[in-house]
C-alpha cells in the first residue's frame, strides 16, 4: 500500500535521513539502471562525489554490478560476497529489485563493509575481554577484605609468622608460600597484597594444577584475534595483563610445565609479555606470590621445577605450619566458623567441652580447611544447639589423643620410639580419612610416594593387619598370580 499525504512525505524524509546516518552503503537503481540514490558512506568507499554518481549507468561507476541481472531477473540476494577488481574481498551485499503491478520500477541495495565489520567485531571483543577483567577484578577485590588483623592465630608459631608477613607484605619483591594443603596458603596471598603498596590494584589468581597444560599458556599470556581455532573474535588478554601493576598470585606452582616454566621466567626477567599469535610484546609490572603443597626444592633436585624460575620466585619464603602444629588455634578457629554458620542461620549453637577436646586430639590432616568442613557437617547434624563430641565426624570423634600414653623404656622416654609410633599414628590416620587413596595421602603428609610405600611396608611388616598394601600393588600380585 502507498501512503500519500503527510505520512508519504514522512516515509520520504525518514529514508533520506537514514541515508545520510547509516555506516552501510546504500544504493538505489531505475528500471534502465542509472542511479538514483547512493549514499555518503558508499560514495565515500567508492572515492567519488555524489553529483558524479546520481543520474549516471551503474555499471559506469561499478564495473562488476550485478543490479541489472537483479532487476532483469527480479532477484532477491540476502549477504552476498562482492568482489571488486583484483578480486579482493570488497562488501558484503543484499539486492532487490523493486516491482510494483508485475513490473520492475529498479533495485535497492544495501552494502555492508567488510572493514568497518571486523573492526566493530575487534572493539566489541576487547570490550568483552575488559568485561571479563572488570568482573574478575571484582571478584578479587571481594576478596580484598582478607587482611592480616582476620587471620585467626594466637599460637606462638602463628603469630611469628604473621609478624614476618607483615614485614615481607610492604617490599615489592616476590614471595613463595610453602605449606600442606588446606593450611591457608591463599588467605596469606590477599593479606601481603592487601598490606602491600599495590593494594589498590588488581590480585589475579591463577590455580596452575587446574588448568590442563594446553591452555594453560592462552590463560597466562593471552591470544590475539584468530591466534588458532576457535579464538575469541578481538583476541583475549592473559591473567599476567591483567595484574599489571598488580599482583599475580601463582599456586600450585610445581604443577605448572616445564616448558611453561622456561616462558613465565622470561616474563618475570624482561617485565614483557606477548599475546599468543601476536608480534608485540607487552609491558607489565607484576608482583608474583607463588603457593604449593610440594617439596619444591626436592623438585629442583629432581629437575622437574627450573632452578633459575625457583630462585626468582623464592625472594621471600613462608612456610605455613600444619594445623597439628597450632592446637592452640584450633577451638579458636572452630569458634569462629560456628559464630559464622550462628549468624547465617540464625541459630545460638555451641561446642561442649567433649567436643572442644575432641577437636584437639585430632591430627587434621586437611588443616583448617577440614576443619571448617567438620564444624559445618556437626553444626548441621546437632539437633538442639549443644554440639556434643557425638555430632563430629566419626575420625574425629573416635580419635584418641595424640601421644596420650608416652612410649617408655626402662622407666624413661625414649625417643626413638616415640617418633617411631607416632609417624605410625599419623600416617594411619591420614590413610583413613583419605579412605586408603595413597596419593592424596602422600600429598597431605608432604612426602613423595614412594617415600610412603617404603614406610608404610616397615609398619606393615610389623602389624600386617593394621596398613594394608596399595590397591595397585595388590593388583599387581594378582594379575602375576593369574598368569
Amino acid at each position: 500500500m502507498v501512503a500519500h499525504g503527510p505520512d508519504h512525505k514522512l516515509h520520504y524524509l525518514m529514508f533520506k535521513k537514514y541515508m545520510e546516518i547509516s555506516t552501510d552503503g546504500v544504493l538505489g537503481v531505475n528500471a534502465a539502471g542509472r542511479i538514483v540514490e547512493i549514499n555518503t558512506a558508499y560514495c565515500d568507499f567508492l572515492g567519488i562525489k555524489r553529483e558524479d554518481a546520481v543520474g549516471r549507468p551503474v555499471q559506469e561507476i561499478i564495473p562488476t554490478t550485478k543490479m541489472l541481472t537483479v532487476i532483469e531477473k527480479r532477484l532477491t540476494e540476502i549477504d552476498a560476497v562482492h568482489h571488486f577488481k583484483s578480486d579482493l574481498v570488497g562488501v558484503v551485499t543484499s539486492r532487490a529489485a523493486v516491482v510494483e503491478n508485475d513490473k520492475a520500477l529498479g533495485a535497492i541495495a544495501q552494502i555492508r563493509f567488510i572493514d568497518q565489520t571486523s573492526e566493530v567485531n575487534e572493539r566489541l571483543g576487547k570490550l568483552h575481554a575488559e568485561a571479563q577483567g572488570y568482573k574478575k577484578q571484582l571478584n578479587a577485590c571481594r576478596k580484598s577484605a582478607i587482611t592480616f588483623e582476620s587471620i585467626i592465630g594466637t599460637d606462638p608459631c602463628m603469630d611469628e609468622l604473621l609478624k614476618t608477613a607483615q614485614k615481607i607484605a610492604g617490599h615489592d619483591l616476590a614471595v613463595l608460600l610453602l605449606g600442606e594443603t588446606g593450611t591457608g596458603k591463599e588467605v596469606f596471598a590477599h593479606a601481603i597484597h592487601n598490606a602491600s603498596p599495590r593494594a589498590g590494584k588488581p590480585l589475579v589468581e591463577v590455580n596452575c594444577a587446574a588448568i590442563p597444560g594446553e591452555l594453560l599458556e592462552s590463560e597466562l599470556f593471552g591470544y590475539e584475534a584468530g591466534a588458532f581455532s576457535g579464538a575469541r573474535k578481538g583476541g583475549k588478554p592473559g591473567k599476567i595483563e591483567l595484574a599489571d601493576a598488580g599482583t599475580l598470585f601463582l599456586d600450585e606452582i610445581a604443577e605448572m610445565p616445564c616448558a611453561m616454566q622456561a616462558k613465565l621466567l622470561r616474563v618475570l626477567q624482561d617485565g614483557r609479555v606477548e599475546r599468543l599469535g601476536g608480534v608485540t610484546p607487552r609491558t607489565v609490572n607484576v608482583r608474583t606470590i607463588a603457593a604449593t603443597n610440594r617439596d619444591i626444592l626436592k623438585l629442583v633436585e629432581e629437575k622437574t621445577f627450573r632452578d633459575d624460575l625457583y630462585y626468582r620466585l623464592n625472594v621471600m619464603r613462608l612456610e605455613l605450619p600444619p594445623l597439628r602444629a597450632r592446637q592452640e588455634d584450633i577451638p579458636l578457629l572452630a569458634e569462629f566458623y560456628l559464630a559464622q554458620m550462628n549468624q547465617q542461620y540464625e541459630a545460638q549453637k555451641f561446642f561442649s567441652r567433649a567436643a572442644v577436646k575432641a577437636l584437639k586430639a585430632y591430627a587434621w590432616p586437611g588443616n583448617v580447611r577440614e576443619l571448617r568442613n567438620a564444624v559445618l557437617r556437626s553444626f548441621i547434624m546437632a539437633d538442639g544447639n549443644l554440639i556434643d563430641k557425638q555430632y563430629l565426624p566419626d575420625e574425629i570423634a573416635g580419635c584418641k589423643k595424640l601421644l596420650a600414653s608416652p612410649v617408655q623404656k626402662d622407666g624413661f622416654m625414649h625417643l626413638g620410639l616415640l617418633l617411631h609410633d607416632t609417624e605410625k599414628e599419623v600416617i594411619l590416620r591420614t590413610l583413613r580419612h583419605f579412605d586408603g587413596n595413597y596419593a592424596a595421602t602422600a600429598g597431605a603428609l608432604g612426602v613423595h610416594r614412594g617415600t610412603l610405600y617404603k614406610k608404610i611396608k616397615k609398619y606393615s611388616d610389623a602389624s600386617a593387619n593394621v596398613i594394608q598394601e596399595p590397591q595397585e600393588k595388590r593388583r599387581e600380585k594378582s594379575g602375576r598370580s593369574g598368569g
